[in-house]
């Protein structure tokens, strides 16, 4: 009993111990001049933005998927409502 223990141990430590990474040092960094070219200045010319709404809605006249809410619908609060909701529903 002792023999699949050890080995068991054994096994456990070993994996343990691959799992572990090695420290490795950081390279240093070496210092980079920047390199500079110098040369005649350039005016800077630039045109003015402009900006124009486009709607991303087509607001062509189409058929409604739904019907149009009617007198002979069942309402619940007053019918000047701000928001309306119209619930459809299978009542089978």
């Amino acid at each position: 009993m002792k023999k699949p223990q050890i080995l068991g141990f054994a096994l456990l430590a070993l994996l343990l111990a691959a799992c572990g990474g090695a420290t490795t040092a950081a390279p240093e960094a070496e210092a980079i001049e920047p390199i500079v070219e110098e040369g005649p200045a350039t005016p800077i010319t630039s045109k003015l933005a402009t900006c124009s709404a486009v709607s991303s809605i087509d607001l062509t006249d189409e058929e409604s998927l739904f019907p149009e809410v009617t007198s002979e619908d069942w309402i619940h609060g007053p019918e000047d409502a701000t928001v309306t909701i119209v619930e459809y529903g299978d009542f089978q």
